[in-house]
């Protein structure tokens, strides 16, 4: 790291906590060698702060879909933006753009829109509490829904957070049905809503996620499918449609614009009704135009490219280039790489190191985002890199990985209880 780039992350460290506004883009999560800062992005490349140029498969933590500065989300970004921003009344595109949600989420009629994927859950968990008058939340493991309390007081972030909110959300297992059925049979008419990704890791078992909103129903429970990952990634219209479940309530975000901030809650009427009457879901930006216009052309770009099977391909060959003993599962247009070595976070610190070096950001977590400016050509080379430094790894001993890492293996930014 050159002179410049240290005094830059020196400068950011005194004015901003951890250097950044993301846990998960700390520098601290990342091995020494990794770039600090991200100047400039173009298609599926990145250059860092000191002119170097990288094949980028974090994508902004899945945000990207399509690609940096994808010309019809741009052109529509700069034509909007010589009309105005923000506004002082409702602009036409906040309802356009709600249609277009509508028609590819037909089992809403209603949409909600603001910025981030937590205050989109939140609003979302919000608005099952007042329609179901009850107060309880049970979230599905694994899963993330964000920062705020209801979630996050069940992780070790949760200085800040009220006695008494842990008791609000309770916890069942992914692909455990009888986990969920125990706590909705214990807790009586005072469960509002089920909050889950449709998908994380592993893929659902066979009718699983079915039983799930049918033991939602037959409680009187609302069901929140929390897509703000799944959604546009798996199928257009979300893994709801995906793997043919349709939910209460689902919340969007991440690669709906194409990287700008949108984030959005869909529902039925009568569900979303509870906004327009006394559940206060409000914010000055969740109408702001540029979004809009980049959501509006990220979609229409995404039905006519069909770019959902495009990365779902890409995907696939990434598995079959690899397979064991790599065990890269999860699904293809989002898939996990795991190291069976005697240390995971030490092995996997290494690899994304030295697949920085080689050309290629990877999460240390091994998460790999694919988006549409990927070409065949960088999958075969992401490929190709792993193999080759993996094959270098099974001769090399933990101490000298550890040394080369300078002693700090990779952590998640934050432990779930």
């Amino acid at each position: 790291m050159n002179r410049y780039v240290q005094q830059i992350q020196s400068l950011a460290e005194e004015v901003i906590p951890g250097a950044t506004q993301t846990y998960s883009k700390g520098h601290q999560y990342f091995p020494k060698n990794y770039p600090k800062f991200i100047i400039e992005g173009n298609g599926c490349t990145v250059m860092d702060h000191e002119g170097r140029r990288y094949t980028d498969f974090i994508c902004g933590l899945g945000a990207i879909t399509l690609g940096y500065r994808y010309p019809a989300v741009d052109e529509a970004i700069v034509e909007q933006l010589t009309k105005g921003i923000s506004f002082s009344l409702p602009n036409t595109l906040e309802y356009k753009a709600a249609e277009l949600l509508i028609d590819l989420f037909p089992y809403h009629r209603m949409v909600r829109f603001l910025k981030t994927g937590s205050g989109a859950t939140t609003a979302a968990v919000k608005v099952a509490r007042a329609y179901t008058k009850r107060d309880i939340i049970i979230k599905c493991v694994p899963g993330y829904h964000g920062w705020h309390d209801w979630y996050s007081c069940h992780t070790d972030k949760d200085l800040g957070i009220p006695a008494g909110v842990k008791d609000l959300t309770l916890e069942f297992k992914y692909n455990d049905i009888a986990s969920l059925e125990k706590i909705l049979k214990e807790k009586v008419n005072e469960v509002a809503c089920v909050i889950m990704e449709p998908m994380v890791n592993i893929y659902p078992h066979f009718g699983f996620l079915n039983k799930v909103r049918d033991l939602c129903h037959e409680h009187g429970t609302l069901l929140i499918f929390d897509e703000t990952l799944t959604g546009f990634r798996w199928h257009v219209s979300g893994a709801q449609h995906y793997f043919g479940v349709a939910p209460d309530i689902t919340v969007l975000g991440k690669g709906m614009a194409n990287g700008m901030p949108l984030s959005a809650v869909l529902g039925s009427s009568t569900v979303m009704d509870q906004i327009d009457g006394g559940c206060f879901v409000s914010t000055t930006f969740g109408g702001e135009t540029l979004s809009l216009a980049a959501a509006i052309a990220t979609i229409n770009t995404m039905k006519i490219l069909s770019t959902q099977r495009y990365c779902f391909h890409l995907g696939k060959i990434l598995q079959q280039e690899l397979g064991t003993p790599h065990h890269i599962y999860g699904h293809p247009s989002r898939p996990i790489l795991r190291l069976e070595r005697d240390d995971d976070n030490i092995c996997s610190t290494y690899l994304t190191m030295k697949l920085a070096e080689a050309g290629y950001l990877v999460h240390p977590g091994l998460l790999i985002n694919i988006c549409y400016s990927h070409q065949q050509s960088d999958i075969l080379g992401l490929a190709k890199a792993i193999r080759t430094i993996t094959n270098k790894m099974n001769i090399t001993e933990l101490g000298n990985m550890m040394d080369a890492i300078d002693g700090k293996p990779w952590k998640a930014a934050f432990k779930r209880y």
